[in-house]
């Protein structure tokens, strides 16, 4: 079967429509990818601009050609600001209007001067090209997540670039009697076509890559404390079995602290529950200020934390400990107008055998040790005071 070329123009808008439909049902569903609604627009301005094209065939009026061109244009434009935001970039509104305003210019002012129909559809279709182009290198300049995705996503943008370039350069290499008023694209049905199964195979791999953000979006959420901002308990079986899976697991030096704060229910009747809540965020800031970034930290339950520090022995994890422990108890919290000194008590245990879970129940041990001995103290597994609890149990 085949098409004329204002029937492949109308089936390229439709497809181009649709795509822009299910870009916005992905995004309404989350609303957290910008980037995803700008594709979902740059999708839909493109299939309007492609409808003149299907109603008037190969060859439209000066004065149609001319707004799909600028139409199509702002389409490109929108693609390439949303691979800008999909990087995580910020927008550029402004940018993005004056750079259509100024293509409509070139073209109206290249036409004014006397250039041929065909020398400025070959304007339009290299600006076009380097769009894309800059389309491609966008998705690829920051790639630190899906990969392969990525290198499609720039494989297909390239072919989209590629064609308009061929098509810039026959348009014009076209003869000089060419029609003043009219212009037929020399790739005839290869635009709409290549085209309509770049924007698929685009809007298929976006949506997919937006459906696996949300779902990584989740998990992380899953295993964050909603308070302090820190891993929370169920992260640790994560983080064990990445620890597991190093090669060195079993003989790597590490040790693990679990710390509580002390009296912590005095402090929320004292400065309520929000004081409370003010004070687990205050110390959790500082763990993150005090642990180096190969170490992990989480908040356990309640007023309890817990720490992993890679490549240290038990002494060297007793002096870290100790460090916390004076510079929390140096440095009053300040909530609401109110000042109160806040204590924690550390018990250290280190991981033998890449067994986390084993040197979690000592350092908690430890911890009941540090406790029962007047709380402020930093308690390692072994001392005389953890066996002693060691044998009570």
């Amino acid at each position: 079967m085949q098409f004329d070329i204002a029937t492949l123009y109308l089936i390229s808008s439709a497809v181009l429509a649709l795509s822009a439909v299910a870009s916005w049902g992905v995004w309404s569903k989350h609303r957290d990818d910008g980037w995803l609604l700008c594709w979902s627009l740059a999708t839909g301005v493109s299939a309007v601009s492609l409808l003149p094209l299907g109603l008037y065939g190969a060859s439209p009026p000066v004065e149609v050609a001319a707004g799909s061109v600028v139409l199509l244009m702002s389409g490109y434009a929108l693609a390439w600001e949303s691979m800008r935001l999909f990087n995580g970039r910020r927008p550029r509104r402004l940018r993005l209007v004056l750079f259509v305003v100024l293509f409509a210019l070139v073209l109206g002012t290249s036409a004014g001067i006397g250039a041929t129909t065909p020398q400025v559809a070959s304007i339009a279709s290299a600006a076009l090209a380097v769009v894309a182009f800059m389309s491609a290198y966008e998705v690829l300049r920051r790639g630190h997540e899906f990969q392969r995705m990525r290198q499609a996503i720039a494989g297909l943008f390239a072919v989209m670039a590629a064609v308009m370039a061929a098509r810039a350069g026959l348009a014009w290499l076209a003869p000089a009697e060419a029609s003043a008023a009219t212009f037929e694209d020399p790739l005839g049905g290869v635009s709409p076509l290549a085209k309509t199964a770049c924007v698929i195979g685009l809007s298929i791999s976006l949506m997919m890559i937006a459906n696996e953000r949300v779902t990584d979006r989740h998990q992380r959420l899953a295993l964050t404390d909603e308070l302090t901002g820190l891993p929370n308990r169920r992260s640790l079986p994560v983080h064990a079995e990445r620890f597991a899976r190093r090669g060195n697991a079993r003989t790597r030096l590490a040790c693990v602290l679990m710390m509580d704060l002390d009296h912590f229910s005095r402090l929320n009747e004292a400065l309520g529950h929000a004081g409370g809540d003010d004070a687990l965020v205050w110390f959790a800031g500082l763990l993150r200020q005090m642990m180096r970034d190969d170490d992990f930290v989480a908040r356990y339950g309640g007023e309890e934390f817990c720490a992993l520090l890679s490549d240290v022995d038990c002494e060297d994890a007793v002096r870290i400990a100790e460090q916390i422990r004076t510079r929390l108890a140096a440095a009053p919290l300040d909530s609401r107008g109110r000042s109160y000194r806040i204590t924690v008590s550390i018990g250290v245990a280190a991981v033998r055998d890449g067994d986390i879970d084993r040197a979690l129940r000592a350092a908690d041990q430890a911890l009941y040790v540090a406790k029962a001995r007047g709380r402020d103290r930093v308690v390692a597994e072994g001392s005389d005071s953890a066996e002693a609890r060691a044998a009570d149990d």
